[in-house]
């Protein structure tokens, strides 16, 4: 490609030797302009380099940042993962427990019922002022008794359990 042009005039036609020096100077101009052009290409290119070293620098910290802030989400997530099964063992064991009392208050419940089961027979069988029926009364009022402490036991655990009573320890 053509850099510019080298003029020589003079008042003669030059000797071979002067046109030979002359398309040397102007070969070695033209040399020169082109490595002046390359290397206003290359400081062009490292400043475009330079610049998008700066930028990938920049993007690298923000992702550095932004990785910390994942690693610091995780670990939150460990521990309320950790906090969570924590809680389903909490309430597994609570659950456990609620099925030992309601298995041990259905036992409970059950037993005055024979004793009222068998009294009503007796009722039932003999005349109502005989020693039997006036046993089985008494029987029957014993174990109704037993039966309204143990509802009112299972009610107060109730009232406990939704906050609507609560216990002081003496």
């Amino acid at each position: 490609s053509l850099l510019g042009v080298l003029l020589v005039a003079g008042p003669r036609d030059f000797e071979p030797d002067a046109v030979s020096f002359l398309e040397t100077v102007a070969r070695e101009l033209g040399i020169g302009l082109q490595n002046a052009l390359s290397y206003e290409e290359a400081q062009d290119l490292l400043g475009r380099l330079s610049a998008s070293n700066e930028r990938i620098r920049t993007q690298n910290q923000e992702l550095k940042g932004q990785a910390e802030k994942i690693q610091a989400q995780n670990e939150e997530l460990r521990n309320q993962r950790e906090e969570l099964r924590s809680q389903a063992r909490a309430l597994a064991e609570v659950d456990e427990r609620k099925n030992h009392f309601l298995a041990v208050l259905a036992h409970e419940l059950r037993n005055p019922m024979a004793p009222l089961t068998t009294s009503l027979e007796i009722l039932r069988r003999s005349p109502a002022e005989s020693d039997a029926a006036l046993q089985a009364q008494e029987v029957i009022g014993r174990q109704t008794r037993q039966l309204v402490r143990l509802v009112d036991d299972l009610l107060d655990v109730t009232r406990i359990s939704r906050g609507k009573l609560h216990l002081e320890r003496e």
